[in-house]
């Protein structure tokens, strides 16, 4: 059982962050928290730029900026796990866990704002922040994607001729 979870670091990782997710939805406040700081952020941002938008432009704004930042992010956590593999041929736990951690204030806004999207007139709806428990259990399998992707990564370089 060790040598597969040493094997298999950020699958494990990445189910750990995925089932607690699950888990953390029912408590209705830690999705809330999570979802504030960085969705809000961007709403006062794109809000303040274009003032007199309706609630669907502001919302496709955060939509871009959400995906644009996940994209970054991404590229430069597997560039440095890429990196990380070719030196070692292994890979530090700390920055899976890092990405994971900071990829929970990116994910989650980012599903659920593609979910708000679908019906921009829900939002002026206070009852919208309701769906937010919804989108919370759709987007925490990304974070067991993520560590699979991140071991079939280490798996490829591993082996002989890489």
């Amino acid at each position: 059982m060790q040598s597969i979870i040493k094997s298999y670091r950020a699958s494990f990782i990445g189910l750990i962050f995925s089932a607690s997710c699950f888990l953390l939805y029912y408590t209705f406040i830690v999705p809330l928290l999570i979802m504030l700081p960085l969705s809000l952020t961007l709403e006062s941002i794109l809000s303040g730029i274009f003032p007199y938008q309706d609630y669907s432009k502001t919302g496709q704004g955060v939509i871009i900026c959400l995906a644009i930042l996940f994209a970054i992010l991404s590229a430069i956590y597997f560039i440095r796990i890429y990196l990380q593999l070719a030196n070692t041929r292994s890979y530090k736990t700390t920055t899976v866990a890092l990405y994971m951690t900071v990829m929970l204030f990116v994910v989650h806004p980012l599903v659920f704002y593609i979910d708000l999207s679908e019906d921009w007139s829900r939002a002026g709806d206070g009852q919208f922040m309701l769906s937010l428990g919804d989108t919370f259990q759709l987007s925490s399998p990304a974070f067991l994607i993520i560590g699979m992707l991140t071991d079939g990564l280490a798996i490829y370089k591993r082996r002989p001729g890489r």
